[in-house]
């Protein structure tokens, strides 16, 4: 797209809207004349045309048209304005590729310059602010002014107290900007403004770092925090200074002052994911709370596939009351661990790997939500991956249990474990849905799951003792003699490898014990013939 096709564009663009009326007397410029402008380009240039209309009494916002280059990046802008009759404004923005040096500005001397485009680092989803700067000649001060957009329409197009481009912007939310801007003595100054371009506080930013530290080259970004967002400033030592905003930093507040919490390392790969989080507890009960999560990021980073970030950032998360982000580290970890797994299931019953312990922390968080829905999403995930592993399977049970469904509770255990690895542990997992259906009070249940662990070869005492337990509650005694006499003749056989003396008189003490309660089962057997 040649500049003839541009210059075409924007006219167009002007005479579709009559309504605006010719430009009044001594206006800087206008649409229509801007175009002459893109005769100057460099060959080869590339433009960016955006032309906006708006009412400055109410700000409605009308886009006329916009049109972007498929080049590239931009370097250069030139900014136009043009007061109309009638209390409207007409901007338009012309940002252009490296090929074209300088953009002359139509109306303005030869000399007349433009600077940038700087796009923001937003936080606000949707909301953008492009910062751009031009001078009418070499002998005037930049003019430097934030184009913001919401949803791909201008809000606000205002002028920022500024003489340069700032070396970085960030939208911290929709009220305030943050802008690093350059100072005399080749310093910085953190500035936030409001929507309007006001200042709301300013200050020195090597003033904030510790004596003798200096800033590196690298560029410093805005790290959300829980409590807003922390300024990262590489430093040269190889640390990075934590520049606090604060939170009261709000139009109509009284501006705090900026302050750096906390010089940590930079580098999130100078150390294991051990030293990492060693550090974040070390910072976490200084009471540094944004530090301590820097360096359970970096934990992260460093390892993404090491469970244990993902489980203390989400504890930290638990602790400060942020439950979308606890839920949304664990969500995070669950999927990356599990990446490669996801439709291959495990099973055994106990499962104690870390990734496994992660996916039952994202299951426990989303039942302390009381969010039905959200509970069932993250069970149905977890089963898909241990659908044979005893919390989980025991938790599912435990839900139906609640819901008045026994029978469908029953079943759901009862299929988990038809999947469970037969070489495995089979008559444990038999033996722990029995104790868990008696604890829930399904003894009926309970006994079938029981008699079936010992079946499946699981005899010992503590099985044998249950059972026996059980058939009593159903009223079964003569089925609690024979647990109980299995039992009994078990501890008989012991006796005769114990030669300590001590230890023989307790185990006879313990059998003749076991002997009268048996005595007793068989004489209730017999009043009830």
């Amino acid at each position: 797209m040649n500049a003839r096709f541009w210059a075409a564009l924007i006219a167009g663009c002007a005479s579709a809207a009559p309504s605006l009326g010719s430009p009044s007397p001594g206006a800087h410029a206008n649409v229509g004349t801007l175009a002459s402008g893109t005769q100057g380009l460099a060959p080869g240039a590339s433009v960016l045309v955006g032309v906006t209309t708006w009412r400055t009494s109410s700000l409605a916002v009308t886009q006329l048209k916009a049109g972007l280059s498929p080049d590239q990046g931009l370097s250069h802008s030139a900014v136009s304005e043009g007061a109309l009759p009638g209390g409207v404004m007409s901007q338009a923005l012309l940002a252009v590729t490296p090929r074209a040096d300088d953009l002359p500005i139509p109306g303005e001397p030869a000399a007349a310059q433009a600077y940038g485009p700087l796009i923001a680092h937003s936080m606000v989803p949707g909301t953008n602010v492009t910062i751009v700067a031009s001078r009418g000649s070499k002998t005037e001060a930049r003019r430097v002014h934030a184009l913001r957009q919401e949803r791909g329409k201008l809000v606000t197009w205002v002028r920022l107290p500024f003489t340069q481009l700032p070396e970085a912007a960030f939208v911290l939310d929709g009220q305030r900007t943050l802008y690093l801007c350059p100072a005399q003595g080749g310093k910085t100054d953190i500035v936030l403004l409001d929507h309007s371009g006001t200042e709301i506080v300013r200050q020195s930013l090597e003033a904030l770092l510790p004596p003798g530290v200096r800033r590196s080259e690298v560029p410093a970004s805005l790290m959300p925090t829980p409590t807003g967002a922390s300024l990262g400033v590489p430093l040269l030592s190889g640390s990075m200074a934590l520049v606090e905003l604060g939170v009261d930093h709000r139009p109509g507040t009284s501006p705090s002052e900026f302050e750096v919490c906390s010089v940590i390392l930079s580098d999130k790969y100078a150390c294991g994911v051990e030293a990492w989080l060693e550090q974040a507890r070390q910072l976490d009960r200084a009471g540094d709370a944004e530090a301590a999560r820097f360096a359970l990021d970096a934990a992260i980073e460093t390892d993404p596939m090491d469970a244990r970030g993902y489980r203390e950032l989400a504890h930290f998360y638990r602790r400060q009351d942020l439950t979308a982000q606890q839920l949304n580290t664990l969500r995070t970890g669950v999927t990356r661990l599990h990446a490669k797994v996801l439709g291959v299931a495990d099973d055994d019953w106990q499962v104690g790997t870390p990734a496994a312990r992660l996916t039952l922390d994202y299951l426990n968080a989303a039942r302390a939500t009381d969010d039905p829905e959200l509970v069932t999403d993250v069970m149905d995930l977890a089963l898909r991956l241990y659908p044979c592993m005893e919390q989980l399977v025991l938790t599912r049970a435990e839900f139906w249990i609640g819901e008045g469904e026994t029978t469908k509770a029953i079943d759901s255990i009862r299929a988990a474990l038809g999947q469970v690895d037969p070489n495995g542990d089979l008559a444990a997992a038999h033996h722990d849905a029995g104790r868990f259906l008696r604890r829930k009070g399904l003894t009926e249940a309970a006994l079938h799951f029981c008699e079936d662990a010992y079946a499946l070869g699981d005899h010992s005492e503590f099985l044998l003792r249950g059972l026996a337990d059980i058939s009593v509650e159903l009223n079964k005694p003569e089925r609690a003699v024979e647990w109980l006499s299995l039992l009994a003749e078990r501890w008989r056989s012991e006796l005769e490898s114990v030669s300590d003396g001590t230890r023989n008189e307790r185990a006879q003490s313990r059998l003749r014990v076991l002997e009268e309660e048996i005595a007793a089962l068989q004489s209730d057997v017999e009043s009830s013939r």
